[in-house]
């Protein structure tokens, strides 16, 4: 068996791996206008300061951190200006009473493009950063908001935009999902 060390172990590793993913990512989510545009730089600075950052979802933590930079950046570089806000301020765990309405409307847009795309899905998304204090409350909500205002106005429709499960499938462990997901969104999150 083949074990690698946590990336809070290898900080000098970050950088590097920052890049490859900002690449990868990129060619992946890159906006039409974006045709051939190189993928963005990432500062010095910003590099710190995803070398300095906890990792608690690992890898895939500074991969989502990379796609939402990618998406909410303002041009050709991302600085440590347009990283800092997608580094949540912790306050025991979760998020802090200064959370602004800007940072929550990106992260909510960052977990829809994330839930919505090929290799995404509602429970990696948007579930397990809201289980662990990674994603407010009120994210989540936006994010059903965006869900909607894409033409999923029913909660199956929205269940399959958001890759969350197959509302349709006669399959026991679907149905549950489905259930798991409508308690989710109506109990936890209580959407309207």
């Amino acid at each position: 068996m083949i074990t690698s060390p946590a990336l809070n172990e290898r900080r000098e590793d970050i950088p590097d791996l920052a890049v490859h993913f900002l690449g990868k990512l990129h060619r992946v989510y890159r906006r039409p206008e974006e045709e051939g545009v190189e993928t963005p730089i990432l500062t010095q600075e910003a590099q710190d300061l995803l070398a300095n950052h906890h990792y608690a979802g690992n890898v895939r933590e500074l991969r989502s951190i990379l796609l939402r930079a990618l998406i909410f950046r303002r041009g050709a570089t991302i600085d440590a200006d347009d990283g800092r806000p997608l580094l949540i301020a912790r306050d025991g765990g979760g998020y802090s009473a200064g959370t602004t309405e800007n940072s929550v409307n990106h992260l909510a847009r960052a977990a829809f493009v994330a839930a919505t795309s090929a290799v995404g899905d509602f429970w990696s998304a948007i579930y397990q950063p809201f289980s662990e204090g990674r994603l407010p409350r009120a994210a989540v909500a936006l994010t059903i908001k965006l869900a909607r205002e894409q033409g999923a106005a029913t909660m199956p429709k929205i269940a399959l935009l958001l890759n969350a499960c197959d509302p349709q499938s006669t399959d026991p462990e679907e149905r549950r999902r489905f259930f798991k997901f409508n308690n989710v969104l109506y109990k936890t999150i209580r959407i309207n």
